[in-house]
């Protein structure tokens, strides 16, 4: 009898022993410091653009997969664009990702100058992603005469371009500024595909807009550019 006391006290010494530490407070990430979370999944366009980078909270609105991809990250910043000194000097201030190659475009009155032109708009400069491995770049244009509504200016530039077809519109912010995103298709009846392209208007106090717009032949290209156009609108300021 003695013997099965003792052994029965084993027992629930064991049993204690081992429901310990089940309440010891959270727990520990793996992988990181102790007491550290896990990052967020999401890293859409932050719900405060201005001046939010990855791991911000995202839009309320914010939608997984086609037509929005908010679930995008944001590509790490490289040189800056926009302000004075920089390679394309801007009304408008963002970084470029880091490894894409900011160039300014140059007009000299030739008939090639044409080219830069787009439904009111003039291209300042590309941002080119390929030496980070990415096809296709970046194009920020000019409002060649500023003061028309936000939108109105963006449906002549768009009403320029070629087949546009599935567009959809959602009203941002960036850097405090009022803006427009727009997601939408570019067919062309020659080639018989349609690109995916996305464009981010925003308007500043003297009514010019700055409108950045990205491509890609397919899913994967036009994701990779969409990263760069993240850091871009979470970045965007005002010079």
């Amino acid at each position: 009898m003695k013997r099965m006391r003792l052994l029965t006290a084993a027992v629930a010494g064991v049993i204690a022993i081992s429901g310990c530490g089940k309440d010891e407070g959270p727990a520990r990430a793996t992988g990181g410091a102790p007491g550290a979370s896990a990052a967020p999944s999401i890293s859409g366009p932050a719900s405060d653009p201005d001046g939010a980078g990855a791991g911000a909270a995202p839009l309320p609105d914010q939608r997984r997969g086609k037509p929005w991809w908010d679930e995008t990250r944001p590509a790490a910043a490289g040189d800056p664009v926009g302000p004075k000194g920089s390679t394309c000097e801007l009304p408008v201030s963002f970084a470029a990702p880091k490894d894409w190659k900011i160039k300014k475009t140059t007009l000299d009155g030739g008939p090639l100058d044409d080219l830069a032109r787009e439904g009111g708009f003039t291209v300042a400069c590309e941002i080119d992603a390929k030496p980070a491995g990415v096809l296709g770049l970046m194009q920020v244009f000019r409002q060649d005469e500023p003061g028309a509504e936000l939108k109105a200016a963006v449906d002549g530039h768009l009403k320029a371009q070629e087949g546009v077809v599935k567009r959809q519109d959602r009203t941002v912010t960036a850097g405090g500024l009022p803006a427009l995103e727009v997601s939408y298709g570019s067919y062309s009846k020659v080639l018989e595909v349609t690109r995916l392209k996305r464009a981010l208007a925003v308007q500043l106090p003297n009514k010019e807009i700055i409108l950045l717009s990205i491509g890609g032949l397919d899913e994967e290209e036009h994701l990779g550019l969409l990263s760069g156009l993240r850091l871009a609108h979470a970045g965007m300021r005002s010079t």
